[in-house]
């Protein structure tokens, strides 16, 4: 994934996700354990992109979520609508293969 893609996937689709919600509304955004992305300290999961999603997340004044599972569940998750992003994804060779597990997007293409 280029530097582009990347900066793309973390910044402006959070945004578009936020201009459909309304104040009050929680969005949850699920991750795996993967130093030094993403880690948890003290039960707050951390990292450069948990921070951008935070500050996003005030910026916009929306209460936002973030929770480290196993990679599988927190995919699983969002599948069935029990959270509403995940972060941070990479390309490899083998996701192009068989059915998406999510609706494709223009960062994702190639």
């Amino acid at each position: 994934m280029n530097l582009d893609k990347l900066v793309y996937s973390l910044l402006v689709t959070p945004c578009l996700l936020f201009a459909g919600f309304a104040n009050g509304t929680e969005l949850k955004f699920n991750t795996q354990d993967f130093a030094p992305f993403n880690y948890e300290v003290g039960g707050i999961v951390s990292g450069p992109a948990a921070d951008i999603i935070g500050r996003i997340c005030s910026e916009v004044k929306i209460d936002c979520s973030t929770h480290l599972l196993p990679w599988r569940r927190a995919q699983d998750e969002v599948a069935n609508g029990t959270a509403h992003g995940l972060f941070v994804i990479g390309w490899n060779e083998e996701r192009p293969s068989g059915k998406p597990r999510f609706p494709t997007s223009p960062w994702n293409q190639h």
